[in-house]
């Protein structure tokens, strides 16, 4: 009897760990949890990308603390190595493209009306 249940324990433990499976949402981009910078003058300019679709970005002058600033966040949308940054409305909906660009293992360069960015790839 005592085999029985342990063995009875052992094939609940297998099918359990045998049906748990990963959702579609819990898949990865390229860019998730990775960290972008570039220095021009005395600003450095850093985006992170925090979950699927999630971007975050600040501008600080040299030798502050990203980390210790607000961020400003954005929708981010990739094709391949293909990527569109947006900005959100005030009902955190999909909305008007910032900037967009490509970006490989170590750069990423970004162009928009107004800003332009030749970033570094920093942590993954």
């Amino acid at each position: 009897m005592k085999h029985f249940f342990t063995v009875s324990l052992v094939l609940l433990c297998i099918c359990l760990m045998t049906t748990c499976s990963k959702k579609d949402d819990d898949k990865k981009d390229a860019l998730f949890g990775t960290t972008w910078s570039q220095t021009i003058d005395d600003t450095e300019y850093w985006f992170r990308f925090i979950d699927n679709g999630d971007c975050r970005y600040v501008s600080i002058p040299i030798g502050d603390d990203p980390y210790n600033n607000l961020w400003t966040s954005y929708y981010y949308a990739l094709d391949g190595n293909n990527i569109i940054i947006k900005t959100l409305d005030s009902s955190d909906t999909k909305s008007k493209t910032w900037v967009s660009g490509n970006f490989n293992d170590t750069s990423m360069s970004l162009s928009g009306e107004d800003q332009s960015f030749n970033l570094t790839k920093k942590i993954k």
